[in-house]
C-alpha cells in the first residue's frame, strides 16, 4: 500500500507541475524591431539665401552683399543657379546671375565653377567667370569661398578680379 501510495503522489506531483515544465521549454521570439535608418547627410538640394564680403582690384574696392541660390544634385555632381547683389565701397553696385556646376568631393565638401552675367554701375556689363569651393557646417549652414574674374564687355582694362567669402543659409 504504501507503494500505491507513493505512485500515487508522484502522478499527482507531475500532473500538477507538467504545465509549469512545459511552459519553461517554450521559446517565444523577441517582437520585431524595424531597422531604422537614421540619415546623417547634408543636403545640398534645394534653395537657400546668404550673404557675402568682396574684394576686388579694378577698381580698387570691397563690398558687401546677398545671395539668393537653388542647387540640385544628381550622385555627386552639382549643379546651380545664383543671383547676387552687391554694394561698393567706391559708391557702386553690382548685380550678377551665374550658372554653376561643380562635384561633391565629400557630403560636406564642394567644389564647382560658374560663369554668368552682371552689371555694375561703373562699368556697364560684365562676364563672371570662377571657381568656388562651399563647405557644409551644418545641415542647414555653408560657408563659402570663390575668385572670379569679371571680363569687361566694352573695355579690358575695367577687367577686374574679386575674390569673396559667404555664408549661406539652406532651406
Amino acid at each position: 500500500m504504501r507503494t500505491l501510495r507513493i505512485a500515487l503522489l508522484a502522478a499527482v506531483a507531475t500532473a500538477a507541475f507538467a504545465p509549469a515544465a512545459m511552459a519553461a521549454d517554450l521559446i517565444l521570439d523577441p517582437p520585431a524591431v524595424e531597422d531604422q535608418m537614421i540619415d546623417n547627410s547634408v543636403g545640398w538640394d534645394g534653395v537657400y539665401v546668404g550673404g557675402l564680403v568682396s574684394l576686388q582690384d579694378v577698381p580698387s574696392a570691397y563690398g558687401a552683399g546677398v545671395v539668393i541660390g537653388v542647387n540640385a544634385t544628381s550622385d555627386a555632381l552639382l549643379f546651380g543657379a545664383e543671383l547676387e547683389g552687391s554694394w561698393l565701397s567706391n559708391n557702386t553696385w553690382s548685380a550678377q546671375v551665374d550658372g554653376r556646376v561643380g562635384a561633391l568631393l565629400t557630403d560636406s565638401i564642394a567644389l564647382y565653377g560658374f560663369a554668368g552675367l552682371g552689371t555694375n554701375s561703373a562699368t556697364d556689363g560684365y562676364v563672371p567667370v570662377g571657381v568656388g569651393a562651399e563647405f557644409m557646417v551644418s545641415d542647414s549652414v555653408s560657408f563659402k569661398t570663390e575668385y572670379q574674374y569679371n571680363w569687361d564687355f566694352d573695355n579690358a582694362a575695367e577687367d577686374s578680379n574679386v575674390l569673396k567669402a559667404g555664408i549661406n543659409f539652406h532651406f
